[in-house]
């Protein structure tokens, strides 16, 4: 059995220097043995990078675009995959996995704002998740479609250290939708 984890400090700040001395690994409250624990950084990244599209992102769109291109670029190393799946009233994907920065950053710039969409009957990526919807009234924001469809068709056949990142403004509670 593979486990994969991080370790971070009260901050939040990664502690990559542990080894299996540093702490114990308990299962089902018994010790466990982790004779072969090493830190696995050499294993390839697969992420998936999700950016919200919506209506309400409209002020936003631009910097989300930027934020995620700046992240692929200190985060991807030659031998991990990406790829980028713009979510709003649809989920299209833009671009499916590769290592190409380049690819990955014109995916993002693909990202366009909308609030019409389509309705229930699916989309280009297979019917459009799990989430029932009513096909006479307005469909709204398909994040919860998009997190499913980015886990069970594209991650699910990765193996490995997978990861995925959504790109969106959360509205605090009490604050009017922008539109």
């Amino acid at each position: 059995m593979q486990l994969f984890f991080n370790v971070k400090d009260k901050h939040g700040a990664l502690i990559p220097s542990l080894n299996k001395d540093n702490f114990d690994l308990l299962e089902r409250r018994t010790g466990a043995d982790h004779q072969v624990l090493q830190s696995r950084i050499d294993l390839p990244l697969t992420l998936g990078i999700l950016i919200d599209s919506s209506g309400s992102q409209m002020r936003v769109l631009d910097m989300e675009k930027e934020v995620g291109g700046s992240f692929l670029e200190t985060t991807l190393r030659g031998k991990d995959e990406a790829f980028v799946i713009s979510f709003d009233v649809d989920i299209n994907l833009l671009q499916d996995f590769t290592s190409s920065l380049s690819r990955l950053k014109h995916a993002l710039n693909e990202a366009k704002i909308n609030t019409g969409g389509v309705g229930c009957s699916g989309g280009p990526i297979g019917p459009q998740g799990p989430i029932p919807c009513s096909s006479t009234g307005p469909r709204g924001t398909a994040l919860y479609d998009a997190v499913y469809l980015a886990s069970h068709d594209e991650f699910s056949h990765e193996v490995g250290r997978k990861a995925m990142i959504l790109l969106t403004r959360r509205r605090r509670p009490g604050q009017p939708p922008e539109n």
